[in-house]
């Protein structure tokens, strides 16, 4: 009758002895100017609002702060009642 023992004892060690993943280089790209929106917040505090394609959060820090967006989420951002999307300004708070 074999041992199970011996087998676990051989699969822990091969477990062990195993080398950890390299990591992955990643790189974040700037948007294609045709795949940004930009959005001015009209409200009298902060907001942050989350984009419902992409999931990335955009703060709007202060009244008349101007971000670009991505244009993916630019569609539902434009609902905000408090944000109106406005041409390229020189002024952008952030870009995304």
């Amino acid at each position: 009758m074999p041992c199970c023992g011996k087998k676990r004892l051989q699969a822990r060690q091969k477990t062990q002895t195993r080398r950890a993943p390299e990591p992955i280089e990643t790189t974040v790209s700037q948007p294609e100017p045709q795949s940004v929106a930009y959005f001015q917040y009209l409200g009298k505090t902060g907001v942050t609002v989350i984009g419902p394609r992409t999931r990335k959060r955009y703060r709007f820090g202060h009244t008349g702060a101007v971000i670009a967006v991505d244009r993916r989420d630019g569609r539902a951002l434009a609902t905000v009642s408090v944000l109106r999307q406005v041409r390229k300004s020189t002024n952008v708070t952030k870009k995304f």
